[in-house]
C-alpha cells in the first residue's frame, strides 16, 4: 500500500487548499504501465471520495497538461554569471535550496532535470532539512518559496485554453512523491494557484515574494504557520 496526498483548491473558507491523504494498492514502478497503472488507482480512490476529476502532475500524468505543468518540463528562466539562461523548474529549484548544512547549488542550474535531481548535495539525508531557498540575492522560505517560484513559471505558460481546462478538475495529485520525503508538493502549488485565480486574486499575489506570501497568509492564516512540536519534543530556549 501506499499513500499520496489529494489537494483540493477551494473557492472559498478559511483554507486555500485541503489535503486529503489516499492510501491506494501499489501497482510497481518499473514500466511506464506500472506507473500509469498507480494514476489510474490513486483517481479512482479519489473519485471514491466524490472528486470526479483529478489531474497528475508529473511526467507520469496522463494527461498533457499535467505533464506539461511537471518541474521537469516546467521552464524558466535564471540569471547566471554568465548571463540569463533556460532552466527547469526542478533544476532552478534544487540548485535553489538552502540546507542545514549547504547549499545553494547554482551549478544545478546548468543541468538537465534528471541529473540536478540526482546529485546529493540537496538531499536532506547528506546535508540536513530544507531551511529555505536563495535565488537571485533573494531567500525564501521553503513551503511559500517553492509557491511562489513554482507558479511564477508556470502561470505564464497557461493559455485561457489551459485555465478551463484546469477549471474542470477538482483536485491535484502528485503520484511520484511520497509525502514523508518532502514538504514541498507541485500539485500542491497548482491546487494553490487554481484557488488564488478562482477568488480573483492570482495576479496581484504574483507582483512580488513579499504580496504573495502576505495575500496567501490573508486567506488562509494556516498554509505558512510554523509545523506544531511534536507531542513530547522540547522546545530550545536559545
Amino acid at each position: 500500500m501506499a499513500e499520496r496526498i489529494l489537494y483540493v483548491p477551494q473557492r472559498q473558507g478559511e483554507r486555500l487548499v485541503e489535503e486529503v491523504t489516499i492510501t491506494f494498492p501499489w501497482q510497481g514502478w518499473q514500466t511506464p504501465a506500472e506507473k500509469r497503472a498507480n494514476v489510474r488507482v490513486l483517481h479512482e480512490k479519489a473519485q471514491a471520495l466524490g472528486i470526479s476529476r483529478v489531474l497528475d502532475i508529473s511526467t507520469k500524468s496522463l494527461h498533457p497538461l499535467g505533464q506539461r505543468l511537471s518541474p521537469f518540463n516546467l521552464s524558466c528562466e535564471v540569471q547566471t554569471p554568465q548571463g540569463n539562461i533556460r532552466t527547469s523548474y526542478e533544476s532552478l529549484w534544487n540548485g535553489s535550496k538552502v540546507l542545514e548544512k549547504g547549499g545553494p547549488f547554482p551549478d544545478l542550474f546548468h543541468l538537465p532535470p534528471w541529473e540536478s535531481l540526482k546529485d546529493p548535495r540537496h538531499w536532506r539525508r547528506v546535508n540536513g532539512p530544507l531551511i529555505g531557498a536563495r535565488l537571485e540575492g533573494k531567500t525564501y522560505e521553503p513551503l511559500s518559496g517553492y509557491d511562489f517560484l513554482y507558479i511564477s513559471a508556470a502561470f505564464p505558460i497557461l493559455t485561457p485554453q489551459d485555465w478551463m481546462q484546469l477549471s474542470t478538475y477538482g483536485g491535484f495529485t502528485e503520484v511520484t512523491l511520497n509525502p514523508e520525503h518532502s514538504p514541498t508538493c507541485q500539485a500542491g502549488s497548482v491546487a494553490l494557484m487554481v484557488a488564488l485565480k478562482q477568488r480573483g486574486v492570482l495576479e496581484r499575489a504574483l507582483e512580488s515574494y513579499e504580496v504573495f506570501k502576505a495575500t496567501v497568509t490573508q486567506l488562509d492564516t494556516a498554509r505558512y504557520a510554523p509545523p506544531e512540536p511534536a507531542p513530547g519534543a522540547q522546545l530550545a530556549l536559545f
